[in-house]
């Protein structure tokens, strides 16, 4: 494929994105594990201190840190499928004229979007578009680059991941009334489903061929040893979180 398809931007973006998070999550690791060696291994007298220390290390606040860093994941992967988009068309501009005859507008044409012109409407129907429903942005992909993404990841994963984040930023993280709980590992776990979804993408635009081999999520940050464990403890598991 010819190089003006290739998603540099978007992919490297993307790559320093997912980095920052993981090196948040291992940072918040190390420091409610500090934390808990302080309060084990140290008298404290004053009842405030005592107290925050406690809240820190509550499976209320792991649980709050985690959604946030849960919630970014997704958003990040939204972010790439929508940049990787936009420099496609930016350099091709067949490929606005494809895009503009194939896709299904759901909206009316106005009198604006005829003087904006063709690349800036086609940006606008994109701008309109939720990037973390999959099946749409499938639809997408398959007009501007001619393949399915959905069978480049595990959708079935890639789905529950989409769904855990609705419900943390608009039920209060609760599933049917009951609030949602997942450890770290759970991170992990959904951020390795995201980077082999986003890697596999690159990979095909670059290759037109599936990619085999996936970098490790654990070259990305330093928690390598903990991390192991988590992912082992995630891969037993049935489910990336769990109902209480």
């Amino acid at each position: 494929m010819s190089k003006k398809y290739i998603s540099t931007e978007a992919i490297r973006n993307f790559r320093n994105s997912l980095k920052e998070l993981l090196l948040a999550h291992d940072s918040i690791g190390k420091y409610r594990t500090f934390v808990f060696l302080v309060k084990d291994k140290v008298k404290i007298k004053n009842r405030k201190i005592s107290q925050s220390l406690e809240e820190i290390l509550s499976k209320e606040s792991e649980g709050f840190l985690a959604n946030l860093i849960f919630v970014n994941l997704v958003t990040i992967m939204e972010v790439y499928l929508k940049e990787c988009l936009f420099e496609a068309l930016r350099r091709d501009p067949k490929l606005v004229r494809r895009f503009l005859e194939k896709y299904k507008m759901e909206r009316r044409i106005s009198v604006d979007d005829l003087y904006v012109g063709a690349n800036a409407f086609a940006f606008s129907l994109l701008n309109d578009i939720v990037f973390h429903n999959l099946k749409k942005v499938d639809a997408l992909y398959k007009i501007v680059f001619n393949f399915s993404i959905l069978e480049l990841g595990d959708y079935k994963n890639l789905e529950k991941c989409v769904k855990i984040r609705h419900n943390i930023v608009h039920e209060n993280s609760q599933v049917d009334g009951k609030k949602m709980e997942f450890k770290y590992s759970g991170i992990l776990g959904a951020a390795k489903v995201i980077l082999n979804f986003v890697e596999g993408i690159d990979y095909f635009i670059r290759h037109r061929k599936k990619r085999k081999k996936f970098t490790s999520i654990f070259s990305l940050y330093s928690g390598v040893t903990t991390s192991l464990a988590e992912w082992d403890e995630y891969l037993k598991a049935k489910y990336i979180i769990s109902v209480k």
